[in-house]
């Protein structure tokens, strides 16, 4: 679902059900800004270097931001993939980073809304994986994505 411009209607036009729901139900859900969290836990242990399962992405979106909080202080070098249902299981080769990643360096949290340099367009029923290329003392960790639907 993509905006679309509202129609140019006047006082005592027919504003039928197929209008109502172009120019206001979907355009509310294109313009309302959702997202997931994709938790990874080593059990006590420093969370493992390795591509970790992920979740079908069930409508079209563009990233538009990541938040990454992790406990207790440490660091990590992350990276996400995108994959389609019929390359599953994931190889973890097609990042939408631009082979940039992400990384947690000794702290607990970090965050980019600006996202150079990837892919941000996600295709309905995509696959994400995510990946830990690196880890320092960091048990847990938490991966929200910022997405808009289009």
């Amino acid at each position: 679902m993509a905006w679309s411009t509202p129609s140019t209607v006047t006082t005592g036009d027919l504003i039928t059900a197929a209008t109502w729901n172009q120019d206001i139900v979907n355009n509310t859900i294109a313009l309302t800004p959702t997202g997931w969290t994709y938790h990874i836990d080593g059990g006590g242990a420093t969370i493992s270097t390795g591509c970790y399962i992920g979740h079908e992405v069930p409508y079209k979106c563009d990233v538009t931001g990541i938040t990454v909080s992790g406990s207790p202080v440490g660091s990590a070098c992350l990276d996400i993939y995108k994959s389609t249902y019929a390359n599953l299981p994931s190889a973890c080769t097609d990042n939408i980073t631009n082979n940039a990643g992400f990384m947690v360096a000794s702290a607990i949290s970090y965050q980019n809304t600006t996202l150079t340099g990837w892919t941000k367009a996600i295709t309905a029923f995509d696959w994400l994986d995510y990946a830990v290329k690196g880890a320092s003392a960091i048990t847990q960790l938490s991966i929200a994505v910022r997405v808009n639907r289009s």
